[in-house]
């Protein structure tokens, strides 16, 4: 959604930013080993087609969250994420890289002009979280809220949060 933005602004006219990422974060020595794990470990599934266990890391680290027991979560939310998760995930989006900015939106997002806001949750992956901290210094007048008690997918896992939120944040 970033590089979209930055790429075409003239048909953006309001960012929202879940869990976002950023092109241009690949060095794996400005990521934490909670994070080098999962990108190994699901890495290693995915390379050797074991598309079960593969799902399993993925969806526990983006649907519970990488540091909450599974037992802390609602349960109707957790099956209807894991649910939608086992529909769409596919093996082969791990087989090719995605087109690249030529300049990366990480040294570009003091470009970003339109309202922008910034939504993480306090379950999220902390590498995302520091993110979303840069995301809301860098772009100019970013709005940021952290979802308590959420993982990577706010707006399901809270809907009606997440909806004042984004309804509270288009109003302004």
């Amino acid at each position: 959604m970033i590089d979209f933005g930055l790429e075409h602004p003239e048909m953006v006219s309001v960012l929202v930013l879940v869990g976002s990422g950023v092109s241009g974060l690949n060095d794996r020595s400005q990521l934490s080993a909670e994070t080098v794990k999962y990108i190994t470990e699901l890495s290693t599934a995915a390379r050797d087609c074991e598309v079960d266990k593969a799902r399993e890391i993925e969806a526990k680290y983006w649907i519970d969250g990488p540091r909450r027991d599974a037992s802390r979560v609602d349960p109707v939310y957790r099956n209807r994420a894991r649910q939608l998760h086992r529909e769409n995930f596919k093996l082969q989006r791990f087989a090719t890289q995605e087109d690249q900015l030529k300049t990366p939106a990480i040294g570009r997002l003091g470009e970003i002009s339109v309202p922008t806001l910034v939504v993480i949750g306090d379950e999220d992956e902390k590498d995302l979280a520091r993110l979303a901290d840069k995301l809301a210094a860098e772009v100019p007048g970013a709005t940021k809220t952290e979802n308590a008690k959420a993982a990577h997918l706010p707006s399901l896992e809270h809907p009606p949060l997440f909806d004042q939120i984004l309804s509270d944040f288009l109003a302004r």
